[in-house]
């Protein structure tokens, strides 16, 4: 027999959400179900308890035992694509560590929201992971609350013994490519070339310019090298991550300012920006976030030390 508390204030009786480890139908779900009727919950938030689990995928990974194997070239950027089911509804939150070979763990990513589904069971992310060594490993933690946890890890499988030795860049009917010694060449792919991350298209031609690479954005350099940091295009500003090389949107920290890149295309933003219901100012030409007393036209404006423009 299950009892519910009955005397609870009807509106929290309405919210209250009761998991059963138990499929509906089975023995606990109906008396559980009849419990709730009785003590006058709705049956509507009565839903089934599966055990979490977080799947990890992208080009490279593959299941290995208890975790997962990306084989891959130490320096090549792999984007890692995360998704979280099971547990109880509602938000997700990831955070992403690296393991060095002497155990030492550094934070990536610190916990941020995931996508979740419209019914709220499951949760996706993704994370641009690109491997400083063959014996680092990646770790992905999901948690709904601070105390419940659920981790995958992924381990590298060093791919740069199977690819050709030596090579030299050589020029073709439509620009460079890179020959290793056997004649072969890359294409589309990404290589790390003498510490210098190159990206190349399907004919083998060293790309240049913007690269839209599995769901992110990269600058190639004239040299082709990925840019990393600041990057000029035109008349416009943009921020390129500088451990992957993706293009940055939204808030970025460089130093001790704040900058805003349009979450639409990246560009820095300048002058009066809204995000959400605060309004801020970023300094014509540089960009920087302004806080404190500022004179901006012909009256002087106060913005907290977030930022925000205080009215």
């Amino acid at each position: 027999e299950i009892k519910l508390a009955a005397d609870m204030a009807d509106d929290l009786k309405a919210g209250t959400e009761i998991y059963v480890a138990a499929p509906k139908g089975s023995k606990a779900w109906t008396l559980t179900e009849t419990a709730m009727k009785n003590a006058g919950y709705n049956t509507a938030n009565l839903f089934e308890y599966t055990k979490p689990q977080v799947t990890v995928s992208g080009t490279g990974i593959n299941e290995a035992g208890a975790g997962y194997t990306l084989t891959s070239s130490v320096g090549t950027p792999t984007t890692v694509k995360v998704s979280a089911q099971g547990g109880t509804l509602g938000g997700r939150q990831m955070r992403v560590v690296q393991i060095g070979g002497d155990g030492i763990e550094t934070v990536l990513q610190d916990w941020d929201s995931m996508q979740g589904s419209s019914d709220e069971s499951a949760s996706t992310a993704s994370y641009t992971w690109t491997p400083t060594s063959a014996d680092v490993s990646l770790r992905v933690d999901v948690r709904q609350d601070p105390h419940a946890v659920t981790s995958a890890t992924v381990t590298v499988k060093d791919a740069s013994d199977s690819v050709p030795s030596g090579g030299q860049w050589t020029w073709g009917a439509r620009g460079w490519w890179y020959r290793y010694a056997d004649g072969t060449y890359p294409s589309n792919t990404a290589k790390t070339i003498d510490g210098q991350v190159y990206r190349f298209d399907a004919d083998g031609y060293m790309r240049t310019g913007w690269v839209f690479d599995e769901g992110n954005w990269y600058y190639h350099t004239l040299s082709g090298a990925q840019a990393s940091g600041w990057v000029l295009d035109g008349v416009s500003w943009y921020y390129m991550d500088p451990a992957t090389g993706t293009m940055v949107t939204g808030w970025v920290k460089d130093g001790a300012h704040w900058y805003y890149l349009n979450p639409a295309n990246g560009k820095m933003l300048t002058g009066w920006v809204k995000d959400g219901d605060a309004w801020y100012y970023l300094k014509p030409g540089s960009g920087q976030m302004v806080t404190g007393r500022v004179w901006i036209g012909w009256k002087y404006y106060r913005f907290s030390d977030s930022g925000q423009w205080i009215h």
